[in-house]
């Protein structure tokens, strides 16, 4: 909703060929609902680019603060 502001934090696990594995919550917004919507998110951006070849990892994981 308009006016609110907060931080979640998310780990997120993705495969070499792009594909999300799991999507965990580190940070809650304190709202359940903001935190389901980022999860939900970043699930419906799956898959993302494979990660290059120079990236060591299988799987990468990610921690993303996202700010809003």
């Amino acid at each position: 909703a308009s006016g609110q502001h907060g931080r979640v934090v998310t780990r997120v696990t993705v495969a070499r060929d792009g594909s999300v594995r799991s999507v965990e919550l580190d940070e809650s917004s304190g709202r359940s609902a903001v935190d389901a919507a980022e999860i939900e998110a970043i699930r419906a951006g799956s898959p993302f680019p494979a990660i290059p070849a120079n990236m060591p990892g299988d799987p990468i994981v990610l921690i993303l603060r996202i700010t809003y």
